[in-house]
Formats: C-alpha cells, sequence, structure tokens
C-alpha cells in the first residue's frame, strides 16, 4: 500500500496575546487500487490535498511546498505539473515557491505525524475486534482504522484513486517540454519560484476538461509559463526559465539577465555552448553539420539554436 502524507503549516493571529500561532493540518493520502508513487501520482495526491484545504481552510490562498530532495520532488515533471496546477486553480489557491531541503535532511513534523498515526492503527487493530484482527491488509482498511473513531486530532484521511491510463497520456503530451527544460536545467535548484501566470492563460486553462485525454492535448499545446530557479544555493540569484509547452516543439528560453547569470555562475563560455546554425543581423549564417533535430530547441527564444550532448557538464544548474 502507498500512504502519503502532507502537513499544512500556516499561522493565526491571536487577538488576546496579539501574536502569531502556528497551527498543523495533516493531511493522510492513502492510494486507492495501486501503490506507484512517481511525479504523477505524487502532482495528482497534491490536487487532492488543495481540494482538502479549501473545503476545511478557505481561508488560504497561497502556499510554499517544501519537500526533501529525491527524485520524486526534484523531477522537472513536477514542476511543470505545479505550473499547470497553479494555472487551474488561480484565484482560489496558487503556489508561490518549491523547495527542497537535502535528502533525509533529518525529521520533520510529517514524521511525527506518522509516529502518531502507528499508535491510532494499534489502537483500532487491538481495540475493533480484539484477538481477531492482527493485520490492515487494504487501502480501505488503512483508510477505515486511520479514521476510526473521529481519527487523529487535526487531520483528515482521503483515499485517492488515481486513473493510471489518464495520467500515461497526460505523460506523453508533456514528454518533450520535459526534456528541453532537463537540456538546460540538469540538476536539482535549491528552490523554485511561480511568478503569477497571464490572464488569459489562467482562462485557457481553466477552461480545460482535464478528464478528456484528447481535449487536454488540444488545449494544452501553447501553454506559457515561467519559472525562476535559484542558480546557486546562498547567492539569492535566480535565473528565470520562460517555457511553451507544445506536443512536438516545446521551448525553454532565457532573458538577458538570466543568460548573464549562467555565464557568471554557472560556468558556461562561448566555447562551451557548442552553437550551431546561429543568424545573426551583422554576421553572414554559419553553417555546420546537420544536426538531429530532436536534440536541438529554441534556448534564447530569439535568434539563436542551441544542440546539446548529454555528457556536455554546460548549462547545468547546481543546488
Amino acid at each position: 500500500m502507498s500512504w502519503h502524507g502532507i502537513s499544512v503549516i500556516f499561522y493565526v493571529w491571536n487577538e488576546a496575546t496579539l501574536q502569531l500561532e502556528r497551527r498543523i493540518y495533516y493531511i493522510d493520502q492513502v492510494l486507492d487500487k495501486t501503490n506507484k508513487q512517481d511525479t504523477w501520482s505524487t502532482a495528482t495526491l497534491i490536487e487532492a490535498a488543495i481540494a482538502a484545504v479549501k473545503l476545511d481552510l478557505p481561508q488560504l490562498e497561497k502556499a510554499v511546498v517544501c519537500c526533501d530532495n529525491t527524485a520524486i520532488y526534484s523531477s522537472k515533471y513536477l514542476v511543470i505539473l505545479l505550473c499547470i496546477i497553479n494555472a487551474k486553480h488561480y484565484g482560489t489557491f496558487y503556489f508561490e515557491r518549491l523547495f527542497h531541503t537535502e535528502t533525509q535532511d533529518g525529521k520533520g513534523v510529517t514524521d511525527s505525524h506518522f509516529a502518531i498515526s502507528m499508535k491510532q492503527l494499534w489502537r483500532f487493530i487491538n481495540r475493533y475486534l480484539p484477538n481477531r484482527l492482527h493485520k490492515i491488509l487494504t487501502p480501505h482498511g488503512l483508510t477505515f482504522a486511520l479514521s476510526w473513531q473521529g481519527g487523529i486530532r487535526n487531520s483528515i484521511v482521503q483515499l485517492v484513486d488515481i486513473d493510471s491510463e489518464h495520467l500515461l497520456d497526460l505523460s506523453s503530451i508533456l514528454f518533450k517540454t520535459n526534456t528541453a527544460l532537463v537540456k538546460v536545467f540538469r540538476h536539482s535548484a535549491s528552490g523554485i519560484c511561480f511568478p503569477k501566470p497571464d490572464l488569459r492563460t489562467v482562462h485557457r486553462i481553466q477552461q480545460i476538461k482535464f478528464s478528456d485525454s484528447e481535449y487536454v492535448q488540444k488545449n494544452l499545446n501553447g501553454f506559457q509559463f515561467t519559472i525562476d530557479a535559484a542558480a546557486h544555493s546562498g547567492y539569492r540569484r535566480r535565473v528565470k526559465f520562460h517555457i511553451t509547452l507544445e506536443e512536438k516543439k516545446p521551448t525553454v528560453s532565457l532573458d538577458e539577465a538570466s543568460r548573464v547569470l549562467v555565464n557568471e555562475y554557472l560556468g558556461v563560455t562561448n566555447e562551451a555552448r557548442n552553437e550551431t546554425a546561429v543568424t545573426r543581423d551583422d554576421e553572414e549564417e554559419v553553417q555546420e553539420e546537420e544536426v538531429h533535430q530532436g536534440s536541438i530547441f529554441n534556448f534564447n527564444g530569439h535568434d539563436e539554436v542551441y544542440a546539446y550532448d548529454d555528457d556536455d557538464p554546460a548549462y547545468m544548474l547546481h543546488s
């Protein structure tokens, strides 16, 4: 069974003490009919958590995502999906930032909640059917046990059913966009900010019927969004990526200021860029040998096209 936990930490103003007080709202999520944990299931669980927050904590309209640096959470797919989720829920809920701690970097409040949840499960096993119940073997059983007799204080339980075939169709739509982003954004960043999307883009995304794979495929094409990623941990300097989602020819570009940061802090030089077929107003077109189109994408959004070698250390973001 796949059991996922989310801790929603927020603050309320206490009129008596004139101070902010921390509150924690726990969400236990159990996957039904599958135990697969990947980026797509994680994004689905995040959206299920948004639904719970909207219902129980409607005063919360924005949040910061904090997670460790495991492969699932540092995936570029998750960054793209969070941008889509932001546009989909814009106006009622919005993720401002995603940042990572080091993998297994100490224990947090969610780990503490799991310890309390285990006590709830043992209490259920010992009292629900004494001497007859010894194990919990199904997602439905786990969900029932966690919610038994009111469950755990300040927490809810969700049984989440994921349509794996539908998610597989969606992943094919984003595959080339993810590949293009990974080409220039190859390492994890310590923090990623999500600038607010254009309102026309928001309207377009909010009209999509996400249960219809063909409709999603047709209407996600051309979706444009921006992310700001930390170029180097501790420097507080960020590289701005402009991304256009296309199933066939996606683009990932940098503005002028971000290209300067890439050159200065990521060790990229003109020699390392492996330029090909570059056209400028004051120069003749430079022709080099033909490059396979699958490995080319628009890097700066203007007049230069770069090809990349998987072994080339250029264009990396170091966290």
